[in-house]
């Protein structure tokens, strides 16, 4: 979730995060994932600029509002059914940069139960909407 630290456009951001949010959705293409909703787990990465997440106040109205972040991920990803997790990936990214300040994101999606003789599946997907420049970040873990 980190290869955006080094991107010159970043320099003048601070990463907000958050790790490991576990939802229960509805994803998969098979037959027995269409029946059950399974655990995902959704993290996040948002680079806002420093300049405007500072507060001489300290006042939470001067920063990104966390609950919104967590509450709009979590009734994103129960909206519906995902066919595929890079669905899920994209609609995460899209809700996360229409988020006030966010300059760049990271979404990363692990459903750990979606095979049992291996490590969880993941996906991870970063953005930089500004200049439109995306690049996929996906693999497997």
């Amino acid at each position: 979730m980190s290869s955006l630290l080094l991107h010159p456009q970043l320099s003048d951001c601070r990463r907000i995060f958050i790790d490991d949010l576990e939802v229960q959705a509805s994803i998969g293409f098979h037959d027995f994932e269409r029946r059950a909703r399974q655990r995902v787990k959704i993290s996040v990465a948002l680079f806002v600029p420093v300049a405007e997440s500072l507060s001489n106040r300290d006042d939470v109205q001067d920063t990104l509002d966390y609950d919104k972040l967590r509450e709009g991920i979590g009734a994103l990803a129960t909206s519906r059914h995902f066919n595929r997790q890079e669905s899920l990936i994209d609609d995460v990214l899209d809700f996360c940069l229409k988020l006030g300040s966010v300059r760049a994101a990271s979404v990363r999606t692990e459903r750990p139960m979606s095979i049992r003789t291996a490590k969880p599946w993941a996906l991870n997907r970063c953005a930089l909407p500004r200049r439109h420049e995306r690049q996929a970040c996906l693999r497997t873990q």
